[in-house]
């Protein structure tokens, strides 16, 4: 985990990309995150977490995104993802534009949508990057159970849909 100290000044609560390069080899068990932005006060609200599936859907690739009053903003899901193989995922988060994409092999999806009109994180609520886990107590029942994270990227600000899909092709 990296705490508020260190992510304030770098997390943008109203826009940002987020990339990771991973592999998960056991897909029978849902919910193994490979990195959220969480704010711990609230676990079930207020985060940006990605990984192998998230929010439930075994052996699919997720990202789920929710407001500062739990509305789910963006929830999508990427079928397709294969134990053990290296694949990309990205994302990114702006009011009423969001986008993430997917890309494992042959494999590669992309999912665009807006939230309408839901506000946008406030800053400092975020207050911990988690990579491993996400939205229950740290030691929860929400972590990766088998896999490697190879690479991690956050820009303070959102990449367009095209870059994101070409970035993880």
């Amino acid at each position: 985990t990296i705490d508020k100290d260190d992510i304030d000044g770098i997390f943008n609560p109203t826009e940002g990309t987020i990339f990771y390069e991973a592999s998960v080899t056991d897909l029978t068990n849902d919910n193994q995150p490979i990195v959220a932005f969480r704010n711990t006060l609230n676990t079930s609200e207020e985060y940006h977490a990605m990984g192998h599936a998230i929010g439930g859907s075994v052996g699919t690739v997720r990202a789920w995104s929710k407001d500062a009053s739990a509305n789910n903003v963006h929830l999508t899901s990427h079928s397709g993802l294969v134990a053990g193989n290296p694949y990309k995922h990205m994302y990114g988060y702006k009011y009423n534009d969001y986008s993430d994409a997917f890309t494992q092999g042959a494999t590669s999806a992309q999912t665009n949508t807006t939230s309408g009109n839901h506000a946008m994180l406030t800053a400092g609520v975020i207050n911990e990057l988690r990579f491993g886990g996400y939205y229950s107590a740290p030691e929860g029942a929400y972590r990766l159970d088998a896999g490697h994270i190879k690479r991690f990227s956050y820009w303070p600000t959102k990449m367009s849909n095209n870059q994101i899909k070409t970035y993880v092709s």
